[in-house]
């Protein structure tokens, strides 16, 4: 099978998804009553659809209907019906998008036809399969389904001959599950972020995801290495979370082994501790290479307060900074890590090069509250639910059990009362620690940063 007939074979289901959505909102405008708009008669119908889709939404839509008229055929009449008088039906959309699709295959022009239409074109999904984010998301800005689409496009891609030989060369790290569920979720709910990410990396070494605890920092990454070029190979993790205990030879040895690299840890044979020398192969090796992603997730793990706990990996860290290499390094951490000359891990002059993620946009974590289960609460105490979490997925998945069970009405006076007892005690706790001094000071600002139980005897 050719490059080319592989490629329409994922393609095809692309653009039949893009052509009815496209479709599917502008049809009770444009198709009323079984055929196309075009007579007098029906201007204010037209203007109806320019009022709610716009005039270059409609005009799109009326250009791609134009372009299918002359191949219109019974099943995909009926269904461009069905979507007409219902245009959320999924049902529906689902039989006109197949309905297309058969379109696409029966006809080798028609893609290329409708492609300016759509705003897309195969050759910017191309664009992103090497690599040139910039090129591929200024054009478009692909939704939820889409993404899934352009990954299983790449993952294709990957099985081609020569990318192959490169991947095949590293042991991959083995990743977190990370079922379509989720991977659906997050393409929705998380795309301003990823754009955000890759489009970073294409002209960076070091990317730092940081945030509070459990709003989606290592899900966020793993979602970006399905997005990575098809000829970067499956990358290297390492999860400080898991290895707290973790030194510098641990690291090199992990990454020796992912990169098939036997001198990063001749250190072993030499009997002796890693250092700068072995880091220097290290950064050697990442250069004289073709691109890579390293992945150290949860960085925080092994700080205290902002400052690294190990010097050796301090200095692993510091030389992936300042060395010149072709490795792309992700980093999720909830603080930015500081060396010890007062540095940041990143330069924090520039704040796109710092992705602090956030909770979830209101809109979506309505959505996500109304999808699951809470359809029937009432919209605008759907948004203070979100709001009084700010959005943060684990609160949001607990706010669904506990609204279940004790109703939208009591959880949300529950939540203004936190809401206000938390602002009444951080003034109180701030006023407290304003008059503390010296040592003491710095004892309580250890264990606000570790969050871990203190003995009595300890304070």
């Amino acid at each position: 099978m050719s490059k080319r007939i592989r490629r329409s074979l994922w393609i095809q289901p692309f653009l039949a998804q893009r052509a009815t959505d496209l479709l599917a909102p502008a049809l009770p405008f444009i198709y009323a009553g079984g055929k196309a708009v075009v007579d007098k008669s029906k201007d204010m119908l037209l203007e109806r659809g320019i009022e709610k889709l716009g005039f270059a939404g409609l005009k799109r839509a009326k250009a791609l209907l134009d372009k299918i008229n002359p191949r219109m055929g019974e099943s995909l009449e009926r269904a461009l019906k069905k979507v007409s008088g219902s245009p959320d039906d999924p049902k529906a959309k689902e039989e006109l998008q197949q309905e297309i699709l058969k379109l696409l295959n029966e006809n080798s022009d028609f893609a290329r036809e409708i492609q300016p239409i759509i705003n897309f074109n195969i050759e910017n999904i191309d664009q992103l399969a090497v690599g040139n984010y910039n090129t591929f998301l200024n054009f478009n800005t692909p939704s939820g389904d889409e993404y899934i689409k352009i990954i299983e496009y790449l993952d294709q891609r990957r099985k081609e001959a020569a990318n192959q030989e490169i991947l095949s060369r590293y042991n991959p790290s083995t990743l977190t599950p990370y079922p379509r569920r989720l991977k659906e979720f997050v393409s929705e709910n998380r795309s301003e972020e990823l754009i955000k990410a890759l489009t970073y990396l294409e002209s960076h070494q070091i990317l730092l995801i940081s945030g509070v605890g459990g709003v989606g920092k290592s899900t966020l990454a793993r979602a970006l290495v399905d997005l990575r070029p098809v000829n970067v190979p499956g990358p290297f993790w390492f999860s400080f979370y898991d290895n707290q205990d973790a030194k510098l030879g641990d690291i090199l040895e992990k990454l020796a082994a992912y990169m098939n690299a036997p001198e990063i840890v001749s250190f072993k044979a030499e009997r002796r501790e890693p250092g700068k020398t072995d880091i220097d192969k290290l950064t050697g090796e990442l250069h004289r290479r073709s691109e890579i992603w390293l992945i150290f997730d949860d960085l925080s793990t092994i700080l205290a307060d902002q400052n690294y706990t190990y010097k050796e990996i301090e200095l692993l860290f510091f030389s992936l900074r300042h060395n010149t290499h072709n490795a792309k390094v992700i980093i999720t951490s909830r603080v930015l890590p500081i060396f010890e000359n007062g540095e940041s891990l990143i330069d924090v002059v520039e704040d796109e090069e710092k992705q602090h993620l956030n909770g979830l946009r209101t809109d979506f974590a309505v959505d996500y509250l109304a999808r699951n289960g809470l359809g029937e609460v009432e919209p605008q105490k759907l948004e203070e639910l979100a709001t009084g979490v700010d959005g943060h997925p684990l609160a949001l998945k607990l706010l669904l059990m506990l609204v279940k069970e004790f109703g939208a009405k009591d959880i949300l006076a529950d939540l203004i009362i936190y809401q206000k007892e938390k602002e009444d005690t951080i003034k109180k706790a701030r006023r407290l620690f304003d008059k503390l001094a010296g040592d003491e000071k710095e004892f309580l600002e250890r264990i606000s940063v570790y969050r871990e139980p203190v003995s009595m005897k300890g304070l």
